[in-house]
């Protein structure tokens, strides 16, 4: 079987965990002997080069804004490729912003497609909690239920859509998309993610977060939560964003700035370290997030994670102590206590957990199988 995988960017070119996602699937097709070819086009760049055992074809830049203008471009220029294409049995859209140009694609050359929505792009920013301002409101008002209509459509052409959560799955039928077109199968844990010895000299509790610093990452919450939590707990926080200078300031007018240390953005190859030296990891969003790289990072490394019951990281995260409310700092708090109480052993339950459900073989073996279905 041969497969293309269709993505915006593709490492070394990083903007999130999409990036790091559709690598792990491509270099895991790559070594399975059921896969003959794995070819990578994305759109950041113009150039041909292999890496890591897979050939990558940039053909392009890629502008994500208006979805309508750039899916028409996206489309207008994956049909130059038409031959190309055709020599694949699947193509695999890794990104919701492509979905709706590899349905009119998938339809124009009667080839099988698979894609995977992981994020909300094609909704309107209520379906995700939030109450869309400025720009973004007027769009949702006059375009989402006109052109962002079309969108959805050309994305149901697809064969098989791919939710990394059954809470993405859940908000996405609300939406229109027929249930059974939509498949729950989560990102996999990264094979070659190896943390390095925890050190043994620390006298503090180190509590970690790793993201963006954005609102609807709830961030802020986690930071209330410290004044919740015993002198020799401290909060790492790795990762920038907009709100870090409020956050600093949260840390500050609340007196907890000597137990938050913000270390800013580190490389990707940095982050496993960071886990190494932590206690805790903690993932305080306030929306549904689809999935949540860092959750499973964080549970291969063997730590406990508490996390809000919302969106994909709930899917995850099987204990009810370690769940707490959107947007409530004394049950985080209380959370973090819970789960430093008891670290050794949700931390080895978290390891197995990894291997058992989303380690790479078990989930590449899902979406060939998928594969094979949206083929035959």
């Amino acid at each position: 079987m041969k497969i293309c995988l269709i993505t915006p960017k593709y490492p070394p070119n990083v903007q999130g965990g999409g990036e790091i996602s559709v690598r792990l699937l491509a270099e895991q097709l790559a070594s399975r002997e059921d896969i003959k070819q794995v070819l990578v086009i994305s759109f950041d760049g113009k150039r041909i080069e292999e890496i890591n055992g897979v050939r990558v074809r940039r053909i392009t830049n890629y502008s994500e804004t208006p979805l309508e203008i750039s899916n028409a471009r996206v489309a207008k220029k994956l049909f130059e490729y038409k031959d190309l294409l055709r020599d694949y049995d699947v193509i695999h859209a890794y990104n919701v912003y492509f979905t709706p140009a590899i349905g009119v694609i998938s339809e124009l050359l009667s080839l099988p497609a698979v894609a995977t929505l992981n994020s909300y792009v094609l909704l309107p920013r209520s379906a995700s909690g939030f109450t869309p301002t400025g720009a973004r409101r007027i769009y949702d008002e006059l375009f989402m239920p006109t052109t962002g209509r079309v969108l959805r459509h050309l994305s149901g052409l697809v064969d098989k859509l791919i939710c990394l959560s059954n809470a993405s799955k859940n908000i996405y039928t609300e939406y229109g998309f027929e249930k059974d077109n939509i498949e729950v199968i989560p990102n996999m844990a990264d094979p070659e993610f190896n943390v390095p010895q925890k050190p043994s000299d620390r006298q503090k509790v180190r509590v970690l977060y790793v993201g963006t610093l954005a609102e609807h990452k709830g961030v802020k919450y986690l930071i209330s939560a410290a004044s919740n939590l015993p002198h020799n707990f401290e909060i790492r926080i790795v990762g920038d964003g907009e709100e870090r200078v409020e956050l600093e300031k949260l840390a500050s007018e609340t007196g907890v700035e000597t137990k938050v240390e913000f270390m800013g953005n580190i490389p990707y190859s940095d982050i496993n370290a960071e886990y190494a030296k932590a206690d805790v990891f903690v993932h305080p969003g306030i929306w549904p997030e689809p999935f949540g790289r860092t959750v499973i990072e964080a549970m291969e490394a063997g730590l406990p994670v508490v996390a809000t019951n919302t969106g994909g990281p709930a899917d995850i995260i099987d204990s009810q102590q370690l769940l707490c409310p959107p947007a409530d700092a004394l049950a985080i708090a209380d959370a973090i206590k819970y789960a430093h109480k008891h670290q050794e052993t949700i931390g080895a339950q978290n390891r197995n957990r990894i291997i058992e459900q989303y380690s790479s073989d078990y989930v590449c073996s899902r979406i060939i199988n998928l594969y094979e279905e949206v083929s035959s």
